[in-house]
């Protein structure tokens, strides 16, 4: 009897809030916000290129961290800059208010027009300010405005996070008047997408969907030796609608056990095919977490040679 092992593994992205500007950024020229975000052990800050342009040495202040010392890695021309902290220092960014790269920023912005401004000081002290959120580009920016006139922007808020309960939608980019202009944190995600994979882990390149769904090379194309017999092939069924297809190719002999694994996404549906072959073949299916916890098993699933 053929036996074949297939794996699912899904990905689950945890993330853990604050409520605050997470970092305070500060150069020899200018002082302002950032916004953390880990990336494969080493953390990074968002912040408007402005606040570092033409600057030396540029340091962060984090709730737990103090005077860190930044790189700048690269701008943007949306007014955006990365910078990597010191890589000892990994652990400042612990408490990011990074959330799954702004997946839910559109739906928010098309039915709320008001949210808050989490401005953080040197020393550490937290300012909320309530905003009123108007004039929403396209997958871009939008602007903002304070609810209370007594209240007005001050110099150092450019980074400030905008979330709407504890969701971050945008960073304050610049101020005119009363009115400031804020980057979406989804576009956020888009510009600065090469950069971040040259950092990513494996893992974190498959939660951001630099795959699409796809397995790496080495694990896409099996091949068993030639002199074995009686062939299988499994490929996924073919589909007008489907996007992208993995296919695994080989030849399997009996009593022969083949494993072919596949990284894929949370809430993905799968389909299984095979191509006619002789005699029949055992599919044992386990279905693993990100933690390799497994989460479902189905053994000793028979498939003849016709079978589909």
């Amino acid at each position: 009897m053929h036996k074949l092992k297939f794996f699912v593994s899904f990905l689950a992205i945890l993330s853990f809030m604050t409520v605050a500007s997470d970092a305070y950024v500060e150069t020899e020229f200018q002082k302002g916000q950032g916004l953390l975000r880990s990336i494969g052990g080493k953390c990074f800050v968002y912040t408007p290129a402005h606040v570092v342009a033409k600057a030396h040495d540029i340091f962060v202040n984090t709730r737990f961290e103090k005077d860190l010392w930044g790189e700048l890695i690269t701008t943007y021309p949306q007014d955006l800059a990365l910078i990597k902290l010191a890589d000892e220092k990994s652990s400042a960014c612990s408490e990011s208010s990074w959330r799954d790269g702004g997946n839910r920023v559109n739906a928010i912005l098309d039915v709320i027009t008001s949210g808050q401004l989490q401005f953080r000081h040197k020393n550490g002290r937290i300012e909320v300010f309530d905003i009123e959120i108007t004039n929403k580009a396209l997958h871009s920016t939008f602007d903002l405005k304070m609810k209370r006139t007594d209240k007005n922007f001050e110099k150092g808020m450019s980074g400030s996070i905008i979330t709407i309960g504890d969701y971050p939608i945008g960073m304050l980019l610049s101020v005119e008047g009363v009115l400031g202009t804020a980057l979406r944190i989804d576009t956020m995600t888009d510009v600065t997408k090469s950069v971040v994979m040259n950092y990513a882990t494996e893992k974190e390149k498959i939660e951001l969907g630099f795959y699409n769904q796809s397995i790496t090379s080495d694990e896409q194309v099996a091949t068993v030796a030639q002199t074995q017999t009686k062939p299988i092939n499994a490929t996924p069924t073919t589909s007008s609608e489907a996007k992208s297809e993995q296919v695994f190719k080989g030849q399997i002999s009996q009593g022969e056990t083949k494993e072919f694994k596949i990284l894929a996404r949370g809430n993905t549906a799968y389909r299984l095919t095979n191509i006619s072959h002789a005699g029949s073949v055992d599919l044992n299916i386990y279905l693993n977490d990100a933690g390799d916890k497994q989460l479902f098993k189905n053994i000793g699933w028979k498939t003849d040679s016709n079978e589909k």
